[in-house]
């Protein structure tokens, strides 16, 4: 729905993977997501290695890494990058092209 209302961003998107028909849909429409993963950890548990970033950026999703609200999920732009590459198993090539 919100493809077909021709948005530009998505905020979060942890279940897009679940669907690969609409994640490829995603991926070719240049949609881009914003990832907040430390903000994640509520909803999909501590393990953040069961965060679907890496799964989106393998099918040519374009997501950005977000701090979602700093202040009160008391995280910052480094500690997100550094919960991407030991918490989601993202990698430093993957990293540097966000």
């Amino acid at each position: 729905m919100a493809l077909e209302g021709g948005c530009r961003r998505i905020g979060h998107a942890i279940t897009l993977s679940m669907d690969t028909e609409l994640m490829h849909r995603v991926a070719t429409s240049n949609v881009t997501i914003e990832c907040c993963l430390s903000s994640n950890r509520k909803r999909i548990g501590n393990s953040l290695s069961r965060h679907p970033i890496t799964t989106m950026l393998d099918a040519g999703c374009r997501c950005t890494l977000n701090t979602d609200n700093r202040f009160l999920g008391d995280t910052t732009s480094t500690r997100e990058a550094v919960v991407f590459i030991r918490e989601a198993k993202g990698s430093w090539e993957q990293l540097l092209g966000l």
